[in-house]
């Protein structure tokens, strides 16, 4: 193949990327563009680690006959990528940190420590080559420095030499684009783990100087864990943080379940909002988050308990108000968050808890907005709340009817 017709391939790939076409797309044409110009392939798989707080990396697979990429991913916790990472090639490539490597299949046999290339064998497969790619550190998002691809033919007697010097520069051109549009997912899965869902395509959306927002009129939510401090100062810090992020997911998955944000973690605190587009809708689904919460905490703490692990409760306060949802701090030192009256009322709420002994406590406001008949409130009486002006009467959480979802 001529210097030309590879510069127009690896140019197609270039193009295949600025435009409108995902990841997987891009893979596939350059697949195809590839076999049109004579290279005979009939497997490609395309791996990299990323940086994401569950998922270790990304595998894209291409058949010929196969219609298309199939994209599968592995968990970061995991060593594995597939049913057993350890006996494939690129296990090889990354931990005896070879360049390439190559596996004639035709009239080969002792493929055994490897069942992916036995598969191949049975499936017609001639030779095997995979390549490792080094990415330096501008180039990368997080620890993961590597791109890994495998190439497959069924060509009788395998691939040509000038067969595999065109897969090494198209390779080349591939991690480069491939990686690039890796590192802006990167970058958006870490800014949603930070910042939560909705305030990350906010930012997105260009709103990342200091002050810039908007009003808005949400169901407020505060909740911190019961006799925390006691708590940490008798449980092992390993311990403490186990219990700590069981009891978090619990609010996470509670809030998120029925639309709510997660604005922030403050100790063993969070504060998370329900804007649904009217006072109805969103405390309807606050209350139908916060009960839902109650019954995850109480069988995650009668779970913890039987197995003598460290546990405790959950204080929750409810609230309605006008908060401003933006930016504030320092020009280059940012927090998107909610500020104003209405959150400081939350907090001193939230503290009633304690006071009140109940678990959840919720505000006159989030009361007279909540209308779903089957949610059973109960007054708690008039009380003064420290920098509110005047007495403000509360509310519990007394019985519910069935959960929407």
């Amino acid at each position: 193949m001529t210097e030309e017709k590879i510069s127009r391939i690896a140019h197609a790939i270039v193009e295949d990327a600025l435009s409108e076409f995902g990841e997987a797309s891009v893979l596939e044409r350059a697949c195809r563009r590839l076999l049109e110009a004579g290279v005979p392939l009939v497997r490609f798989n395309a791996s990299q680690p990323v940086l994401h707080p569950t998922i270790g990396g990304y595998l894209n697979l291409w058949t010929r006959d196969g219609g298309g990429i199939k994209t599968e991913s592995w968990l970061r916790a995991s060593q594995e990528a597939g049913t057993d990472f350890s006996r494939t090639p690129f296990y090889k490539l990354i931990y005896q940190k070879a360049d390439s490597l190559r596996y004639p299949l035709f009239g080969f046999s002792g493929y055994g420590c490897f069942p992916l290339l036995e598969k191949l064998q049975q499936d017609g497969g001639t030779d095997y080559f995979a390549l490792r790619i080094s990415l330096g550190t501008g180039m990368s998002l997080g620890p993961a420095r590597i791109f890994l691809t495998s190439w497959a033919t069924d060509r009788p007697r395998g691939f040509e030499d000038w067969h595999l010097e065109v897969i090494k520069r198209i390779a080349q051109t591939l991690a480069l684009v491939i990686k690039t549009s890796s590192n802006q997912q990167i970058g958006r899965n870490v800014v949603r783990a930070y910042l939560g869902k909705n305030a990350a395509e906010t930012v997105f959306n260009g709103q990342i100087e200091r002050g810039a927002g908007h009003s808005i009129r949400a169901a407020l939510w505060s909740s911190d864990l019961q006799g925390f401090t006691k708590i940490s100062d008798e449980v092992p810090r390993d311990q403490l943080l186990n219990m700590v992020n069981d009891y978090f997911e619990c609010v996470v998955d509670s809030v998120h379940r029925y639309g709510g944000n997660i604005l922030k973690f403050m100790g063993d605190g969070v504060l998370a909002v329900f804007n649904k587009g009217s006072d109805a809708l969103s405390t309807c689904a606050a209350a139908h988050a916060a009960e839902h919460l109650r019954r995850q905490i109480t069988r995650l703490t009668t779970a913890r308990r039987d197995k003598g692990l460290p546990a405790t409760g959950l204080y929750l306060g409810l609230h309605l108000g006008e908060v401003h949802y933006g930016n504030v701090g320092s020009p280059n030192r940012l927090d998107f968050t909610v500020t104003g009256p209405a959150v400081n009322e939350l907090s001193r709420i939230e503290g009633m808890c304690r006071k009140l002994n109940r678990d959840i406590v919720i505000s006159e406001a989030f009361a007279r907005s909540l209308t779903v008949e089957s949610i059973k409130l109960a007054s708690l009486g008039s009380h003064e709340l420290r920098g509110v002006r005047e007495p403000k009467e509360l509310f519990s959480l007394e019985s519910f009817g069935t959960l929407l979802c």
